[in-house]
């Protein structure tokens, strides 16, 4: 079984227009495919690179809770074969997981135990999947990490990486008034006092760490999605240009903004990496 690679991210937003124009005009995303759910509404998707985002229109946007991470709805991951994740979560005794099949794609489709939507895709002609993925504006590539909060960081652990082949590679434990990383023995068991594990997937990183209750989590607990950028200065011009605020942190190699997505008196939940220097 083979490290799944980050395929897409699923949301569900109140204002489908304005996150499209967010993706599409600022940051170049490029719309693949549209059309309806099964109730009364509408959902686009938009890729760069080798990434796609998923975006849903609520049904009563009004009704979205106050937490802006809410809106979050789900993952996909893709695999070379979806039959041995089929085996493993059949001896997981998880047989809620659902079948679906296009032209396309097989996908597999079940939740995590924080309640987080999941999908393995498999799809069926990988050279069309991998011109695909050359597709869009050239400065953004892949997405490069997503941060969960979990109730459970050993449930948690034992579904990723014992269930589904993501490697262990950072445990994060307290330190003074803050946390730090330290390596972690990728079979080993969690130190007592772990408040995080970062695993490794083929292509990009899953950050979970420990809710501050420590209460069952009830709804997803997304945080923030990263993205690997080509030239951070040619994405720090554009949104400029946008007039969109954004801050860099100390080092000068992140960005850090909020798109329409984010509540404003919430943190930021989009941060851009660059993987390169401009000449």
């Amino acid at each position: 079984m083979h490290s799944p690679t980050l395929d897409s991210l699923h949301f569900t937003v109140a204002e489908l227009e304005s996150v499209q124009h967010f993706y599409r005009e600022l940051l170049g995303f490029i719309p693949e495919r549209a059309g309806a759910t099964r109730q009364p509404g509408a959902w686009v998707r938009m890729r760069s690179g080798s990434s796609s985002l998923t975006f849903s229109q609520a049904q009563q946007p009004a009704a979205l809770p106050a937490d802006p991470r809410a809106g979050f709805r789900g993952m996909s991951w893709a695999v070379e074969s979806l039959t041995p994740y089929r085996q493993a979560l059949e001896r997981h005794g998880d047989l809620s997981a659902h079948k679906h099949e296009d032209a396309e794609t097989r996908r597999l489709s079940f939740q995590d135990p924080d309640g987080n939507g999941l999908a393995l895709v498999e799809y069926r002609d990988a050279e069309t999947w991998r011109e695909r993925s050359e597709r869009g504006w050239a400065l953004f590539r892949q997405i490069d990490h997503v941060r969960f909060g979990v109730a459970d960081l050993r449930a948690s652990l034992a579904f990723y990486r014992d269930l589904l082949g993501f490697t262990l590679r950072r445990v994060v434990v307290p330190h003074g008034a803050g946390t730090r990383r330290i390596a972690a023995d990728p079979e080993g068991p969690l130190p007592a006092d772990a408040c995080g594990i970062i695993l490794a997937g083929a292509d990009a990183v899953l950050s979970l760490h420990r809710s501050a209750s420590g209460v069952a989590v009830r709804a997803p607990r997304f945080e923030h999605m990263g993205w690997k950028v080509e030239h951070l200065e040619a994405c720090r011009e554009r949104l400029a240009d946008y007039a969109v605020d954004c801050e860099a942190d100390r080092a000068g190699r992140q960005l850090i903004l909020r798109d329409p997505n984010g509540r404003a008196a919430a943190a930021p939940n989009l941060e851009l990496t660059g993987v390169q220097t401009p000449v």
